[in-house]
């Protein structure tokens, strides 16, 4: 029998795509397992959406993708070092829940928090570091050794 002629023996109701989203997206908010995950991976195909805020990415280690959506409202508690760093490449642990996009039956990661993860929070912590001391004007503080000084000290420990 062909495919496109394999007909059931009992009768199945037809349903819209819309139904059928309806009801897998139903099924995964009931989930409690996917209400509340914290999901590790690499930044690609990130989009700031500058009109809403919005931000979308796709998540994927080297196996597997999942698209990330980080709703304006979310992604405004970012600390501003943070949000400037998220860029594609960089390495992010997510916070949120498992949701479907019923337009076109994708799920998702719908974004509540986030924090970089690994040498990007390394690297984040040493320039704000850098961002406090120079705002402090410690970096503009450079006098030249005179050539020759009246008085020299040396800092120690009792250990040093």
């Amino acid at each position: 029998m062909a495919p496109w002629n394999n007909t059931p023996s009992a009768p199945v109701p037809v349903v819209t795509v819309s139904q059928i989203n309806h009801v897998v997206s139903a099924d995964i908010a009931a989930d409690r397992r996917l209400l509340n995950v914290a999901v590790c991976g690499e930044i690609s195909g990130f989009t700031r959406k500058s009109d809403t805020g919005h931000i979308y990415f796709t998540l994927k280690d080297s196996r597997s993708r999942l698209s990330v959506a980080f709703f304006a409202n979310y992604a405004r508690s970012l600390p501003k070092a943070v949000a400037d760093a998220l860029k594609n490449g960089i390495k992010v642990i997510c916070f949120g829940q498992i949701t479907v996009y019923e337009p076109n039956g994708a799920y998702q990661l719908k974004c509540t928090g986030l924090r970089l993860d690994g040498e990007g929070e390394a690297a984040l912590a040493l320039e704000q570091l850098r961002a406090q001391l120079r705002q402090e004007g410690l970096f503009d503080r450079k006098r030249p050794i005179p050539a020759s000084p009246k008085k020299i000290a040396v800092v120690s420990s009792s250990e040093g």
